[in-house]
């Protein structure tokens, strides 16, 4: 059977974990009860070193010596359990406070006197004494019922015991840490022994620290060699503080390789937990991009940047009541990387199941060492072996990628050499794969350039079937506007008259743009007075202004005429005053001016000036573009200007005038066009004939000559018998008469155009029986 990669890797590190661990040999766990410990049948040599674990007394507030004791028992402030520190004791219904100071005292009864005897001494927060045996042995700090002067000294006293019981008298005092009293087991048993185990943490110790700083120094070589590979770069650094973090917790060798005071190696063991999770996280996202996206590692570095930084700015009385913040965001930093590693192990991560299986066993550790330090467990700190064995995962999923590489720069290496082997047959052979290629490509062209043409047909056929549905599309509109003319009741129909009116000329916009942009509308020029003309575009928009409840005002020249086509000027005024009216506010004022053109001779200049919101001054240039939009931001809408302004412009031009538009953002905006002046008195008037008036039968027939009427013939006989509303049959059989350069024909043309607008059905008929057949 064979066993994969991952599991191995696993069965080597649990064992070596295990070994770690349990490399001492099992024993019997006896406790102090009461302050008082019975070791008289307890064999040292077999049995190993005793864990003073258990109930010891407590003086709370009180420094009493070997004395005190000697003269008089006092009044114990109760039994405290270690280790523990004394935050969470009871006394007098509630919990001490960190700062503080007291005495702590146990006895031992032992198997004999005469005994070389030790005690393995934790750090103690953070002052201390220690009487054995009535004897001043250890001392670290200074005590003091204020302040006193904090230290931590790991240390071994030696000792030979004078009598079978031996007494213990801590004098602690603690104003400079958030914990106070022994946190941390106190061994004890032979000499021996107890410097036997002292050196088997040493031992263990400086393996790991020396692993790791290799580690950190190989892996940093390989980032300077190559610089891409940015991964070994926090791998390093991760070590680095790692094994620095080894240094500074649990026996502080720190201090034996530099001396650095008490508060200088505590910043220095919080630091360690805080800059640490940078370089991890930085290195979980080179390995895994995809699911430890950029956001989520710039969170976490700014979360722990302040909070290294708020470690190494105050002084130690307040950054110590960080921890509990640095430990929450760590495990749940951990729990959700769990979330986010299981998804790349689902999608078959390179490393993925390596990966998790050492920060599964790097959080565990992290978890006890959370819980031993708030005195929830007494298992001690696993920190360096869980330490090791993430550090450990994270080497081999590296080295697997760097072998990988290499073997991929051996295969590349290989398929080189093969390449420059053949080379010559390679060329021949790809230059025959070029020409296949080039061929193929070549029909391709012709493929596509026939498709083209195809399309081309069919966009002309979409355009002519565009024209088609929108000329066929007016003549249900007339129908609406003609019986709501008709309606007993027009508050009813009124709706939809106007509804008819607005579609009527959303067509007729669409239509002459067309026709403008062909250069096939004809103009019907005439004299008229203006203010009809403007009367007339006022009164089609008064539904959509009295709506809004707008006041429209006239500025207008008296008796001012002009000479422009009356139909196409009154739909040009139309859709700039439902412009200014659509974006005026609420009961606005819309003004209208008529105005001698002071720059162009000849001309009137007529404005149309809404009070709305103005357009921005970068939309000006291309208002008048077809289709396009004016983006109004603020006012949660977008102010289209659709076909009708481009209508306005090509309707304007072809009449020889010019238009334009003036708006200060917040001000409104003013629309205005030149028109060419006209004679309230023309030839037409004179004779007693209206201008708009239409031409009889007689006056067409005489405008006619032979040739004009031998062209008018077959057209009329297609078209007589065909039914009004069959726009598009009658539009293909005015086709043969548009090439004709006879103006009287024209006006015919244009004639039964008007009529198919209107949908007259009589002076439709007149059109076609003007000549006699």
């Amino acid at each position: 059977m064979r066993i994969r990669p991952q599991i191995s890797y696993f069965l080597v590190i649990t064992a070596l974990l295990f070994g770690l661990i349990s490399c001492s040999k099992p024993q019997l766990k006896p406790k102090l009860s009461s302050g008082k410990l019975d070791l008289t049948s307890y064999q040292f040599e077999r049995l190993g070193l005793v864990k003073l674990d258990g109930e010891w007394e407590l003086y709370w507030q009180k420094f009493y010596g070997p004395q005190d004791f000697k003269r008089q028992l006092p009044q114990a402030s109760g039994f405290i359990q270690l280790p523990n520190s004394w935050n969470s004791f009871l006394y007098q219904g509630e919990k001490l406070p960190g700062k503080g100071y007291a005495t702590y005292r146990g006895t031992v009864k032992l198997p004999q006197s005469n005994l070389m005897l030790a005690i393995k001494l934790p750090p103690i927060s953070t002052a201390y004494k220690l009487y054995v045996q009535g004897e001043l042995l250890a001392s670290t700090g200074a005590i003091s019922q204020k302040k006193g002067s904090p230290e931590y000294d790991p240390k071994i006293v030696e000792f030979t015991n004078t009598s079978r019981e031996v007494e213990f008298i801590f004098q602690i005092s603690n104003h400079h840490h958030r914990k106070g009293g022994i946190g941390h087991t106190l061994r004890f048993g032979l000499k021996k022994q107890v410097y036997a185990y002292q050196k088997q943490i040493n031992i263990t110790t400086f393996f790991l620290v020396g692993s790791i700083i290799v580690m950190a120094l190989y892996h940093m070589g390989l980032f300077w060699i190559r610089r891409k590979n940015i991964a070994s770069l926090y791998f390093g650094l991760l070590c680095t503080n790692s094994a620095l973090r080894l240094l500074t917790i649990n026996e502080y060798f720190i201090k034996d390789l530099y001396y650095l005071d008490w508060a200088a190696s505590l910043r220095l063991e919080y630091f360690t937990m805080n800059v640490g999770v940078i370089p991890t996280t930085l290195m979980l996202h080179e390995l895994f991009p995809k699911e430890i996206g950029q956001r989520l590692i710039l969170v976490i570095n700014i979360i722990f940047g302040l909070l290294t930084a708020f470690v190494l700015v105050f002084p130690a009385e307040i950054f110590t009541q960080s921890v509990a913040i640095s430990q929450t965001s760590i495990l749940l930093l951990g729990l959700y990387s769990f979330v986010l590693l299981s998804k790349s192990i689902a999608r078959k991560r390179e490393g993925a199941v390596l990966y998790m299986i050492g920060y599964a066993l790097f959080i565990l550790t992290i978890v006890n060492d959370v819980l031993y330090n708030e005195d929830v467990i007494e298992t001690g700190n696993l920190f360096a072996v869980g330490i090791f064995c993430f550090i450990f995962f994270q080497a081999i999923i590296l080295a697997r990628r760097f072998s990988n590489a290499f073997i991929q720069a051996e295969t590349l290496s290989q398929e080189l050499n093969y390449t420059n082997q053949n080379l010559e047959k390679l060329v021949e052979d790809r230059t025959q794969d070029l020409k296949t290629s080039n061929t193929k490509l070549n029909r391709s062209l012709e493929e596509l350039d026939a498709s083209n043409e195809k399309l081309l047909k069919l966009d002309k056929f979409k355009q002519q079937m565009m024209g088609m549905i929108v000329h066929d599309l007016k003549n249900p509109l007339n129908s609406i506007i003609g019986l709501s003319n008709h309606q007993q009741d027009p508050r009813f129909f009124e709706n939809i008259h106007q509804s008819g009116q607005r579609m009527y000329h959303l067509v007729m916009n669409i239509l002459d743009v067309q026709k403008f942009e062909e250069s096939k509308m004809q103009l019907q020029v005439t004299d008229m007075r203006v203010e009809e003309v403007i009367r007339e575009a006022v009164e089609q928009t008064n539904y959509f202004i009295q709506g809004k409840q707008h006041e429209v005002i006239l500025h207008l020249l008296p008796d001012a005429a002009i000479k422009a086509d009356r139909e196409i000027t009154v739909r040009i005024l139309i859709n700039l005053l439902t412009n200014a009216a659509k974006y005026t506010p609420q009961a606005g004022q819309i003004d209208i001016f008529v105005k001698d053109e002071d720059d162009l001779e000849g001309f009137y200049k007529i404005l149309v000036k809404d009070s709305g919101v103005g357009i921005p001054a970068d939309q000006v240039t291309n208002i008048f573009n077809k289709f396009h939009q004016v983006d109004q931001k603020k006012l949660g809408r977008v102010r289209s200007t659709g076909l009708g302004l481009t209508f306005c412009k090509l309707a304007v031009e072809a009449q020889k005038g010019k238009i334009g538009v003036e708006s200060e953002k917040g001000k409104g905006a003013t629309f205005w066009f030149t028109i060419p002046i006209g004679k309230l008195m023309s030839t037409d008037v004179q004779n007693g004939r209206h201008p708009n008036s239409q031409p009889t039968k007689a006056s067409i027939l005489q405008a006619l000559n032979n040739e004009e009427k031998s062209l008018l013939v077959p057209v009329i006989a297609n078209i007589t018998g065909l039914e009004i509303y069959q726009t598009s049959k009658i539009k293909e059989a005015l086709v043969e008469l548009k090439s004709s350069d006879s103006e009287i024909i024209q006006y015919w043309i244009n004639e039964i155009e008007d009529t198919l607008f209107a949908h007259d059905e009589k002076r439709f008929q007149e059109l076609l029986n003007i000549i006699d057949q």
